[in-house]
């Protein structure tokens, strides 16, 4: 989808997941975020651009995006853990991407 910066998984998908925190919701403009985990060094971030740019987001975790566009693309945790925006697959509809559950679905 984009060429900068892409990635390029190579693992095993775990926990598809919905989320409808704070965080989330302000991280991409939804009231509900899709989330699919993969173990950190399964990951690599191929396109022209490298790497996403980050942001600091809380004290385990850093929120990843476009710097050209803004794109919501992924959560960098500061576990060997990182979560990518099921919207960023060009086939998000695979079975093993499809959620299985759901975080914060009341907000205080």
């Amino acid at each position: 989808m984009w060429a900068d910066p892409h990635y390029c998984n190579i693992g095993v998908p775990h926990n598809p997941h919905t989320c409808s925190c704070k965080m989330c919701q302000r991280h991409s403009g939804a009231l509900t975020l899709a989330w699919v985990e993969f173990a950190r060094d399964e990951v690599s971030w191929d396109g022209k651009g490298g790497e996403p740019k980050l942001w600091r987001s809380s004290q385990y975790s850093s929120l990843a995006f476009c710097a050209n566009c803004g794109s919501t693309l992924s959560a960098i945790d500061d576990a060997p853990v990182i979560a990518l925006a099921l919207g960023v697959f060009d086939t998000n509809s695979r079975q093993s991407l499809q959620p299985i559950s759901h975080s914060y679905s009341v907000n205080t």
